[in-house]
C-alpha cells in the first residue's frame, strides 16, 4: 500500500482538514480578482490554473462544470502548494459560479483562441472573474 502513486515522493507526509470549498471568502475585498475554469479536466492543468492564479494576485479559483478535482493529488502537486493558499471552491454548474460571481458586481471576462482582445489591452480594474474553458474544446457554447 502506498500514499503517493508518485514514484520519487518527497517524503513529506501530512494530515489536513479539506479547507473549505465554497466561494464566500473569494469575494470580501471591494475589487475581487476570481478565475473560473470550465471543464478544465487534466488536474495537472488545474494545479497550473492555481498556481498562476496565486501569482497574478486573483482571490481565489472556482473549479466549474466537469472540471477535475481542485484537491486532488494531482491538482495539489500541479500547484505547487499554492492550492493551499489560495480559497478553492467547486461548483458543478458553471452558469451558477457566473451568476454568483455577477451578483457580487464581477465583470465576466472569457478567455477565447479567436475574435477576441488582447489580454494586454484589457482594463482589469474592478470586480471580475475570468472564465478559461476546457482543453480543446473551449468554454461551452451555453456560456459564450
Amino acid at each position: 500500500d502506498a500514499l503517493s502513486p508518485v514514484k520519487s515522493p518527497s517524503g513529506i507526509v501530512a494530515l489536513a482538514d479539506r479547507p473549505d470549498t465554497c466561494s464566500r471568502r473569494m469575494y470580501d475585498r471591494a475589487s475581487p480578482l476570481v478565475l473560473i475554469a470550465v471543464d478544465v479536466q487534466d488536474p495537472g492543468n488545474v494545479g497550473a490554473i492555481v498556481r498562476v492564479s496565486e501569482a497574478a494576485g486573483a482571490d481565489g479559483v472556482i473549479a466549474g462544470g466537469a472540471c477535475a478535482d481542485p484537491f486532488g493529488w494531482k491538482s495539489i502537486r500541479g500547484s505547487m502548494g499554492s492550492a493551499l493558499r489560495l480559497p478553492l471552491a467547486v461548483q458543478r454548474d458553471a452558469g451558477a459560479a457566473i451568476a454568483e460571481a455577477r451578483q457580487h458586481g464581477c465583470r465576466i471576462m472569457a478567455a477565447v483562441p479567436r475574435d477576441g482582445r488582447s489580454m494586454f489591452q484589457v482594463d482589469y480594474a474592478g470586480p471580475v472573474a475570468i472564465l478559461i474553458g476546457g482543453e480543446g474544446t473551449g468554454l461551452p457554447a451555453s456560456l459564450s
